[in-house]
C-alpha cells in the first residue's frame, strides 16, 4: 500500500496494481484527489505463492481496501499487465 497522495476533498481513487504506473497520474489530478495505490502481488515472489484464482485476488484487495478505506464511497482504478492475463 503506498499513498500517493493522502489529503483531498474529492472521493479517494483506489488504484489497483503496479504501485509506479500510477504516481504520475496521481500528481496530475491536483492536490484535492487523494489517491491510494494498492499491490497484493510481491515482484519478488515465486509463482506458487501467487493466489490461484480470481476470486483469491479480489479477496486480498477487498482485504487491503477495506484496510486503507473502511467504508466508501470510492473510485477504482486497476490496470493489469501479462501477469495476471492467464487468470
Amino acid at each position: 500500500m503506498v499513498k500517493l497522495q493522502a489529503d483531498g476533498a474529492n472521493l479517494p481513487l483506489i488504484a489497483i496494481n503496479n504501485t509506479g504506473v500510477y504516481y504520475l497520474l496521481a500528481k496530475r489530478m491536483g492536490p484535492q484527489q487523494p489517491v491510494t495505490s494498492l499491490q497484493v502481488f510481491d515482484p519478488a515472489a515465486k509463482h506458487e505463492t501467487l493466489p490461484g484464482t480470481l476470486e483469491e485476488i479480489a479477496a486480498e484487495y477487498v482485504t487491503l481496501i477495506r484496510r486503507v478505506h473502511p467504508n466508501g464511497p470510492y473510485v477504482l482504478a486497476g490496470w493489469c499487465g501479462r501477469r495476471c492475463a492467464g487468470i
